[in-house]
């Protein structure tokens, strides 16, 4: 391998070093990167700042939405969007050209169009769209790419083709197409501020079948100690604060008004499309998570034992001692007991209030019905034993011994 080196043209003091195969490439390589605005990694850092300080400069006056981020998140999506948007201008000029028929001027503009970008009859085809639908679908595309607010987003997707943009956003395309309101225009709809402000930056509430997850772009210490101890947990794949709700946590619309009503408390902006969730954050009308709980184990060791536990803190050492459990069936403020102790369990419950799930109360009526089963059966008459034939056997005459064999 040969090197060169190379004094950096922006500041004419630091050294740049190139490797290639042989002494003859090398020197020529070094020459083309000069050439090609290379420069050292000091002053590379230099230019990048300055290019996303302008980026986000142009943004401000095009009235883009302010990006939500960390900062470096921020200053490397400030250059990515600008770069994209760009392009996305290019091609919604040369489609507006085209619906008003100037077919000349859209192919020049077409011209400018990265090739990437250009759409074709396989663009759409996940969408199922007619050719009379497709500027219009390709416009929308521009529209929402603008609205992107997510750092972390835009990093993702740098560089990234016109069918992957489809494809990212074919739920909202489909929507505009429909003339429903955009996503961004329903959220500013329902978003809910609080007297005092900690962040203008909004915290998305969305719910699932078994679970509440939450989207703030950037690290909060403040929203973390709101989330946390609610039960959040961060989802690095995802960039989502997620709670999972189990059977024991009550419904997935109390537990995201519980974390709304929360964040509004704390001071945050937040947004959940679903009115029932908004409505009982605001009343503060939601059932708490009940804290002492017996349910079932379907997994793991302890598979088919009833774990009961309270998140409240109460000790039932002093019940469950009768059945004399072992140390390790008791972690985590939770306690491991067979359901044949159906007994003890259903007065224990019934003495402090424990909620039962449906399959521990399965479990416990089964147990009871095998122990009851078993009882009925000590109680029945026993079976008369099988006894031997104490008859004597018919005595049978001698036969008549032949007479060669008599003794004389």
């Amino acid at each position: 391998m040969a090197k060169a080196t190379r004094t950096c043209p922006a500041c004419n003091s630091e050294t740049m070093t190139f490797v290639a195969q042989n002494r003859k490439e090398v020197e020529r390589y070094a020459d083309w990167k000069v050439e090609n605005g290379a420069v050292c990694d000091a002053c590379t850092a230099i230019q990048r700042e300055e290019q996303s300080q302008k980026a986000a400069q142009q943004a401000a006056e095009q009235g883009l939405p302010t990006l939500r981020g960390t900062e470096k998140q921020v200053a490397w999506a400030e250059t990515i969007r600008s770069d994209l948007l760009g392009i996305a201008a290019k091609l919604a000029k040369a489609v507006t050209l085209l619906q008003a028929g100037d077919v000349d001027a859209a192919r020049g503009a077409y011209r400018e169009v990265p090739v990437t970008w250009q759409p074709n009859d396989f663009s759409f085809r996940t969408l199922n769209l007619t050719n009379a639908q497709a500027p219009e679908a390709a416009l929308a595309v521009c529209r929402i790419l603008a609205e992107q607010q997510d750092a972390g987003w835009w990093i993702d997707f740098r560089g990234a083709s016109f069918e992957q943009l489809v494809r990212e956003f074919r739920d909202q395309i489909m929507d505009a197409l429909s003339g429903a309101p955009s996503k961004h225009e329903v959220m500013e709809d329902v978003a809910i501020k609080p007297d005092v402000i900690v962040s203008p930056i909004p915290a998305e509430i969305m719910l699932g079948s078994e679970s509440v997850t939450i989207a703030f772009p950037e690290k909060n210490d403040a929203l973390l100690d709101v989330v946390k101890p609610l039960g959040y947990r961060y989802d690095f794949d995802r960039r989502l604060q997620v709670l999972r709700v189990s059977v024991t946590m009550g419904s997935v619309e109390d537990r995201a008004a519980e974390a709304m009503h929360k964040l509004l408390e704390a001071g945050f902006i937040v947004v959940c499309q679903r009115q029932a969730v908004r409505e009982k954050a605001l009343s503060g009308h939601y059932e708490p998570v009940y804290p002492r709980w017996m349910n079932i184990r379907t997994r793991g060791r302890m598979e088919g034992w009833l774990q009961v536990f309270c998140r409240d803190g109460l000790s039932l050492s002093a019940d469950l001692a009768p059945l004399k459990p072992r140390k390790d069936y008791y972690r985590d403020h939770s306690w491991f007991v067979r359901p044949e102790h159906y007994a003890v369990l259903l007065d224990m419950a019934e003495v402090h209030g424990i909620r039962i799930t449906d399959g521990a109360l399965r479990a416990l009526k089964k147990a009871q019905a095998a122990d009851e089963a078993a009882l009925l059966a000590q109680t029945l008459p026993d079976v008369p034993a099988v006894t031997a034939d104490t008859r004597e056997p018919e005595k049978v005459a001698p036969a008549d011994i032949d007479p060669e064999l008599r003794d004389d």
